[in-house]
């Protein structure tokens, strides 16, 4: 009896093994599942090859079969349309320019039709179609081959129409597909949902070729397990040779500088958009790590501002201090550091104690203070050069004498309650 199992087996093996391996991949290294699910990487290659099988397979049941043949010659064409959306009818490899029409109206400028709709980011139509999809997906790889099997009667008349059911073994594959359509993880987990309904959907149409209808048991019982281990054998050599493939036609893209320049490039944009996703979810580490990574590989100031925040959220105060002080050395203007503006001043000495340069933002608080001394000398009437002049005494730790000048502050311009807050506060301190 065992053996009349063994293609279910491998097909669970099988999912066991794509499905298991991308998930520790995401959670353990997510640069390395950066690497394999991005655009034009393993992933992608991975689901293109699965969908011509899907394609050949459906065609060959379209052709020489007599049920479902109408089901079938559908699914040929939808393959094959998968197959051309997915490398946009050839655009990218052929280094064709993106049309006007597309330019303007498909949110990748790529030259395929479901950009035209949705794109990478997050709208209410994209997020409307994936749950959608995912409701077709556990409603046509679930519920129905499971209400078929006990030929209830929505399902048996669905099945008399000429709408095949996958057979049953194989829903772990529709309904993970539907959970990562839907981006339960918050990752660029949607890649993996369309391998595994690639595999899926190829694995179906090779059971209807071998096995015929999943509630047809004819033919195994006519010719034992012999066809249930030709299904599962084929499934591997399926398997395999996809992968095999996916390998092959990525490493041979990295061999072309101009190709493996746009897909670094893109690789880094993935590393970024991962981050600022850790982000959200108050990850810093893995932020952290992540904006690390992509900077050493594409140095910005933007992204240094994010690694920064980063590793301070996270607790890291050596990388920290580090990186904010590149920060200061990429950002601060020459002219700023002999600025007469007593608030640039004591902004460098503010940047300079975060960054832990304590003698740096000593002398800006000690040059702010002799530059608000002086202009208090020269216009003694204006509440804001006296103000700051307490300012830079507060900081000092100077808070009496900053409280008188926050009182004088606030007598010259009563209108003006800043003044008044800051003596109060003064007048705290110094108790």
């Amino acid at each position: 009896m065992r053996s009349f199992k063994s293609h279910q087996l491998t097909a669970w093996a099988i999912f066991i093994v794509l499905g298991g391996g991308y998930l520790c991949v995401g959670l353990m290294s997510p640069v390395w599942f950066i690497r394999l699910t991005y655009e034009d990487l393993y992933t992608e290659w991975g689901q293109l090859l699965f969908f011509v099988v899907v394609f050949l397979l459906a065609a060959a049941l379209a052709i020489g079969g007599k049920a479902y043949r109408l089901f079938f010659s559908f699914l040929a064409l939808a393959a094959l349309y998968t197959v051309m959306e997915e490398i946009s009818w050839g655009q990218r490899l052929l280094e064709v320019e993106t049309p006007d029409f597309f330019w303007e109206n498909n949110i990748q400028e790529e030259m395929n039709i479901h950009n035209l709709f949705t794109g990478p980011e997050d709208t209410l139509l994209k997020d409307s179609i994936e749950f959608v999809l995912a409701l077709a997906l556990v409603g046509f790889g679930l519920i129905y081959p499971a209400l078929l099997r006990y030929r209830l009667g929505l399902a048996v008349w669905i099945d008399r129409i000429g709408i095949p059911a996958p057979p049953l073994y194989l829903s772990p594959y529709f309904v993970a597909g539907a959970g990562m359509e839907l981006g339960l993880l918050n990752f660029n987990e949607a890649e993996v949902a369309e391998l595994l309904i690639g595999a899926a959907l190829a694995f179906m149409c090779a059971h209807y070729l071998l096995l015929g209808p999943p509630v047809n048991a004819r033919q195994i019982q006519v010719r034992g397990g012999m066809l249930s281990r030709k299904l599962g054998l084929f499934m591997i050599s399926v398997t395999l040779g996809v992968g095999l493939l996916a390998f092959g036609m990525t490493r041979y893209l990295y061999s072309i500088p101009a190709w493996e320049s746009r897909l670094e490039s893109r690789i880094i944009n993935g590393m970024e958009k991962y981050g600022r996703r850790y982000e959200y979810k108050e990850q810093w580490a893995q932020a952290a790590d992540l904006y690390n990574q992509a900077y050493e590989l594409r140095p910005r100031s933007a992204l240094l501002r994010q690694l920064v925040q980063a590793h301070q959220e996270a607790g890291n105060d050596e990388a920290f201090q580090l990186y904010y002080r590149e920060l200061l050395e990429q950002t601060i203007a020459p002219g700023t550091y002999k600025s007469a503006d007593v608030k640039t001043q004591l902004s460098l000495m503010e940047s300079y104690r975060r960054a832990g340069l304590t003698e740096k933002a000593d002398y800006h608080l000690q040059f702010a203070y002799r530059v608000a001394r002086r202009w208090v000398q020269k216009e003694p009437g204006d509440a804001e050069h006296v103000y700051l002049l307490g300012l830079t005494e507060q900081y000092r730790g100077e808070n009496l004498a900053a409280a008188e000048h926050f009182r004088q502050a606030a007598e010259l311009d009563p209108e003006n309650d800043k003044y008044a807050q800051a003596y109060r506060v003064a007048m705290r301190n110094s108790k």
